[in-house]
């Protein structure tokens, strides 16, 4: 009597098995032939372990030169009494082995149609998992668009069910971790990013982080016809700790606890032959609160930073050069979340001699977009900043700032401050038009008005007042510049007394 039942339930699980296997084979190449041409090696299913496997998978869309490869998939632990009940897929484990993937853009940029929110069933993984995989999306016109290359990636407690579907988001999950060696991301027509690895853990970690010109300094200039800085960001090593991505009220929430970018190099190029670009620039308190998605850093560090900047003003002269060294930053509550204030605080060597230090931070009253800021530089001679004034400004310098401090209070059109200086020997040259001369006339009547430093208080300070009026069109960075210029013109050529308003 046990023989017979021994064999046919032998002879049932075969049965059940070939039945199963035949079943997604008609999905694979019937259900979705007209719009996917979908090949694969071999099909294994193990009703006693609960497991699908199918090997040598390729899939290419009919319309398209798209395709994917997959070298194996993993379908473990599934929920048979789920299934049977209530036709729900609950299941441990789905691994998807070395996909290679490349996704050509469709040149129909219309909206994709939304999910059936029809669906009945409900899909619970507990570990969604893709390794060792490499994936590159293109543009309608060929152009590579995205790059990631030895990709796992494992997102555990994923559902998904008609709720989900009808979301901008498709699923849920509880946890993500992910590494790659290699990224690479256009993100528009001149600039790209790339990543030589990337990895999320305890914290995520991102080493050679690039966001760099697609083109050189001579061919950008070639390619646009409005102002546009050539880009060279380098920051070898960031790290980031509590980050939590998640989802509330469809919408993509973004926290960081603290982030560090370590020997961050900028450098960023101008060619101010090229006409202006008149577009208004929103402060960055504003483009912060206006993003389409929540966001939240407590806090940023910047670690032994340097910043250069540098300007072509005309072809008759070199590009002039500003720059920041040593420089350390920390940047508090980045945040769209809360009323708080934004806070930047620097330290750095101007030139790479003089230490400076800046602190600004943007907030808003009654939905006014406001800033503050204050600073100080000292032991700074005038001489190291000759190479960007003489083309930039038409002028060079001689003497020593021995001290400086400014504040700044303003909003989004006009800003009001004072500062006080003690500087020794100041003397200005006013060069020609082709930077090649001096102006010997402007130069008598400049050092005439400029105080050189000598007619001080009792303390050695001359003061002076900050008025100035924001070019919307410009950036923040250029309208602190105008207040400190403001206020140092006014503290040589003023009275040099401090205002007792």
């Amino acid at each position: 009597m046990l023989l017979p039942l021994l064999t046919l339930g032998v002879i049932g699980y075969f049965v059940v098995t070939n039945y199963v296997e035949n079943k997604i084979e008609t999905v694979l190449k019937s259900d979705l032939k007209e719009s996917f041409d979908i090949s694969y090696e071999d099909i294994y299913v193990s009703l006693f372990f609960k497991s699908i496997q199918i090997d040598k998978i390729r899939i290419k869309p009919t319309a398209s030169k798209s395709f994917t490869t997959i070298k194996k998939l993993e379908v473990i632990g599934i929920s048979y009494y789920d299934l049977i009940k209530n036709g729900n897929f609950i299941i441990d484990d789905v691994v998807f082995d070395k996909i290679n993937a490349t996704h050509y853009q469709k040149k129909d940029s219309s909206k994709l149609k939304k999910s059936n929110t029809n669906f009945k069933q409900t899909i619970k993984i507990e570990n969604f998992k893709i390794t060792n995989s490499n994936i590159d999306l293109y543009k309608a016109n060929d152009s590579l668009n995205f790059t990631i290359k030895n990709l796992d990636f494992n997102v555990s407690n994923c559902l998904i069910n008609s709720k989900t579907l009808a979301s901008k988001i498709p699923f849920k999950f509880k946890d993500f971790k992910f590494q790659s060696n290699e990224v690479y991301f256009s993100l528009n027509e001149y600039e790209a990013l790339r990543m030589a690895s990337i990895s999320s853990d305890e914290k995520l970690t991102i080493k050679n982080f690039e966001l760099k010109s697609k083109y050189s300094k001579e061919i950008l200039q070639h390619k646009i016809k409005k102002e546009r800085d050539h880009i060279d960001l380098e920051v070898p090593i960031i790290e980031i700790s509590g980050l939590k991505l998640n989802f509330k009220q469809d919408s993509l929430n973004l926290e960081i606890q603290s982030g560090l970018l370590e020997s961050l190099r900028l450098n960023m190029y101008r060619n101010k032959l090229i006409s202006d670009d008149f577009t208004v620039k929103k402060m960055f308190g504003e483009k912060i609160q206006n993003l389409p998605f929540s966001l939240n850093i407590e806090e940023l560090f910047v670690k032994d930073g340097e910043i250069r900047y540098s300007e072509l003003v005309t072809l008759k002269a070199k590009a002039g050069e500003i720059f920041f060294t040593e420089l350390n930053s920390r940047i508090i509550n980045i945040a769209n979340t809360n009323k708080k204030e934004i806070l930047f605080d620097n330290k750095a060597k101007l030139m790479g001699v003089a230490p400076i230090k800046v602190k600004w931070s943007f907030y808003q009253v009654n939905d006014k977009n406001l800033f503050k800021a204050s600073g100080s530089i000292h032991n700074f001679e005038t001489e190291n900043v000759n190479a960007f004034l003489k083309p930039n400004l038409r002028a060079e310098a001689e003497g020593s700032i021995n001290e400086l401090y400014f504040t700044i209070s303003g909003d989004d059109y006009a800003s009001i401050g004072d500062m006080k200086m003690n500087y020794e020997d100041f003397k200005f040259v006013v060069l020609k038009k082709d930077r090649l001369g001096v102006n010997k006339v402007l130069t008598l009547i400049g050092n005439v008005f400029t105080n050189d430093g000598s007619h001080t208080d009792d303390k050695g300070y001359r003061y002076g007042q900050i008025e100035v009026e924001r070019n919307s069109t410009k950036s923040f960075f250029n309208y602190l510049w105008l207040n400190v210029k403001s206020g140092i013109l006014s503290t040589m050529t003023g009275n040099g007394k401090k205002d007792e308003k």
